[in-house]
């Protein structure tokens, strides 16, 4: 198997995963930035065509105990298989949320990757201070050049929502402005910047003082639509 292509100077580790999604995965771990605003991770032999039989290979992006990660494709071009999920296929296949740094054939994946740039959503995020996706080839070679991207390590704390969390609820907040507390703030769905978790429910209450209104701003909403209306 062809080695993964670094930047000059990047730290890495290669080295066959203990606890991956089957005994033959290899792993490349990126666990900094050295002192750079990002680190960049390749597909093997970009930005030449990858290897077919690629069984799998773990990307594996560990931070510190109160970041989180994030992961960025810029440049994106893995086979996808005529009218087929990704699947059937070659793909890049994403864990966001992970318990601890480490997958099997039992952990729960999030997202999978294949076709174009265009095809794909670019920037993803763990919920936690790991973030692993694997990227497997079948044995099809289909003149593909694979995929570059960047990664960052980002504090929780940007994300911290400045209510006061509601006692035996997983996220239900109350903002008063009579508790001495700021004029503004910040609110955020669970586990964001990155998928939030499925069957959940959160009420976000805000009360003013008497002369007050309440004024509330979404900057930021993508929420997944049914077949049905929103409700």
């Amino acid at each position: 198997m062809a080695v993964v292509a670094l930047v000059m100077g990047l730290h890495f580790s290669l080295f066959i995963a203990a606890k991956a999604v089957n005994a033959g995965c290899q792993c490349v771990v990126f666990d900094d930035t050295y002192g750079k605003e990002y680190g960049v991770f390749t597909s093997p032999n970009w930005p030449t065509p990858y290897e077919d039989h690629i069984d799998c290979l773990l990307y594996t992006f560990i931070g510190q105990d109160e970041d989180i990660v994030e992961v960025t494709f810029d440049e994106f071009d893995v086979q996808k298989k005529q009218n087929l999920e990704c699947i059937y296929g070659d793909y890049v296949k994403l864990f966001l949320h992970l318990e601890e740094t480490a997958v099997n054939e039992h952990s729960s994946w999030n997202i999978v990757l294949c076709g174009k740039i265009a095809d794909i959503e670019q920037t993803h995020y763990s919920s936690g201070n790991s973030l692993i996706f694997e990227f497997h080839s079948d044995w099809q070679q289909g003149n593909n050049t694979g995929f570059r991207g960047t990664y960052r390590f980002l504090s929780k704390k940007l994300f911290q929502v400045d209510g006061d969390h509601v006692q035996s609820t997983l996220c239900d907040y109350h903002f008063n402005s009579s508790n001495g507390s700021l004029t503004r703030g910040r609110f955020y769905s669970p586990q964001y910047p990155s998928t939030y978790p499925q069957n959940i429910k959160c009420a976000y209450r805000f009360g003013g003082r008497t002369n007050e209104r309440v004024k509330v701003v979404f900057e930021h909403v993508l929420l997944q639509r049914g077949d049905l209306s929103c409700t």
